[in-house]
């Protein structure tokens, strides 16, 4: 009988080891026999047979596996164990999202010249980032949004064209001499039933303001390093991003000065 490298590790991500065996559940025998754990087994592709498992374990492709597999069984704490691995890759899709278009949605500076294939100011527009629609269409209808540690207020039941309208406003990031990433490390998913989830995320949040919307003379500068809490509720059979409490660790430079909207006196607060 052929064999085939299968790659074991437990539900958690722990224990990950590589066995060659004809099947998956000989494989997972084999890794229990060894470790006191619960083995799940996961077949390498057939690309990668052969002589390079060892490789391939060692690589960025093996993490990509274990973390997508580890979700085929059911999300810890979940009431019914029904959240999947589409669940997790459709939560993990909102996250960046929200991320990537925190972080692209300020305008830059356009072009002296056409680039790209740039040739009309819609055309540039869209070029440069102007994608405040990417976050709206990845919000639920209200939010729980505490940003009392980044200088703003508490609003348990925010609606949506709200959240839009205060973080895409001058005062916050939708200043245009603001550049931000929100860089994103772990995370921990705690399911709280079938339709809501609360991420932990780890996160060091990078700002730079600018004299001039031409982003030339540096201004300012203030990161933030936090581990946000982020709300995920399934609104309509689909995932939306439902609100956040970061919890700032500590902060570089002159975080306070970056946005002209926040860290207002108490009775100037919503």
């Amino acid at each position: 009988m052929t064999k085939a490298h299968y790659l074991l590790f437990s539900p958690l991500g722990r224990d990950a080891g590589l066995v060659t065996a004809p099947r998956v559940p000989a494989a997972e025998r084999a890794l229990s026999s060894r470790r006191a754990a619960q083995i799940r087994a996961c077949e390498l592709p057939l690309w990668d047979r052969g002589g390079h498992a060892d490789d391939f374990l060692g690589g960025w492709q093996s993490s990509v596996l274990k973390a997508a597999y580890k979700l085929q069984a059911p999300v810890r704490g979940a009431p019914d164990s029904s959240h999947s691995r589409v669940d997790y890759l459709e939560l993990n899709d909102l996250l960046f999202e929200w991320g990537d278009s925190y972080d692209s949605k300020v305008s830059q500076p356009l072009p002296l010249v056409p680039q790209h294939g740039v040739s009309s100011d819609k055309d540039r527009d869209a070029d440069v980032g102007q994608d405040w629609d990417r976050l709206r269409g990845i919000i639920a209808p209200t939010l729980y949004v505490d940003y009392s540690q980044i200088g703003k207020g508490v609003w348990k039941e925010m609606p949506a064209e709200e959240f839009m309208a205060m973080v895409s406003s001058d005062g916050f990031l939708g200043d245009p001499c603001v550049k931000t990433q929100h860089l994103l490390g772990a995370t921990r998913w705690e399911p709280v039933s079938e339709t809501e989830v609360i991420g932990n995320h780890q996160l060091r949040a990078a700002h730079q303001v600018y004299e001039e919307p031409e982003l030339i003379n540096v201004k300012v500068k203030g990161h933030g390093h936090a581990t946000n809490k982020h709300f995920y509720k399934k609104v309509d059979g689909v995932w939306k991003f439902a609100g956040l409490a970061p919890l700032v660790r500590w902060n570089e430079h002159e975080f306070e000065k970056v946005f002209k909207g926040s860290y207002l006196k108490e009775d100037e607060k919503k």
